[in-house]
């Protein structure tokens, strides 16, 4: 069964190379010493994402990204909730489900949905990012879900940050998920892409309460932009630290 397992590896990432992926400009020229590790860690990566056909529905770029983030953040002990990663992908347009939630327990997509972007961020492509308040525009990198609170937009969930002067600013803003009407395929039916909100991911008001629930408390949220500033300087796409980290846990 190991052999099976193995061989199906070798084959798939063989399969997978001739598929592009984006140079994060942050790795630079790895460690000759740690090239078994980042090796083993990239296998991985493409592993997970080839066996559970995840290119149905997420670009690789974005889940690897991710992924990196994922365990660097588990590095530094900022997720309680480490089983869920929610990918949101603002490189596609909003009639597109954009909104990915993985248990990485199981490998399987438990959610794919549409999620609004900011106003002031892109009509119907996100284009335009920013960590100042009132600017009503969306924010990218790495975050971390915290409490749920019913507010003027009913059941909604906070989130925090920790990409400095990316994301940093998401609680002082008011950065939150939550339901709206302009979330919903009878929206883009009529209009040709979503509504927009004033900065926050927005979810579809049907399945916002499910989703919030799912995901609340601690859990890792990734919002991918392409952004090539933003991917030479997050501390959290470290591909050495991230492979150290997954290869010693």
């Amino acid at each position: 069964m190991k052999y099976l397992l193995v061989l199906f590896l070798s084959v798939s990432i063989l399969a997978f190379s001739s598929i592009r992926t984006e140079k994060n400009p942050f790795e630079g020229e790895p460690d000759g010493a740690l090239l078994p590790v980042i090796y083993q860690f990239e296998s991985h990566i493409k592993g997970l994402y080839l066996i559970n056909h995840y290119d149905d529905k997420i670009n690789y770029d974005a889940f690897r990204f991710a992924m990196m983030g994922y365990y660097n953040m588990r590095a530094q002990n900022l997720l309680e909730k480490d089983s869920l990663v929610t990918i949101i992908d603002f490189t596609l347009p909003s009639n597109q489900k954009r909104m990915h939630i993985i248990n990485l327990n199981t490998g399987k997509i438990v959610v794919s949905t549409l999620v609004a972007h900011g106003m002031n961020t892109g009509e119907e492509m996100p284009n335009r990012f920013s960590n100042k308040d009132k600017s009503k525009q969306s924010c990218m990198g790495f975050f971390y879900t915290s409490e749920t609170y019913d507010g003027r937009h009913e059941y909604s969930l906070k989130i925090d940050g920790i990409d400095t002067l990316y994301n940093n600013n998401a609680r002082n803003r008011g950065i939150v998920f939550h339901g709206a009407d302009y979330v919903s395929e009878d929206y883009i039916k009529y209009n040709g892409r979503l509504g927009r909100s004033f900065g926050c991911p927005a979810l579809p008001q049907k399945t916002n309460q499910y989703i919030v629930d799912l995901i609340k408390g601690g859990s890792m949220v990734f919002i991918y932009s392409g952004n090539p500033k933003y991917l030479a300087s997050s501390k959290y796409l470290d591909l050495e630290r991230a492979a150290e980290y997954f290869c010693e846990n």
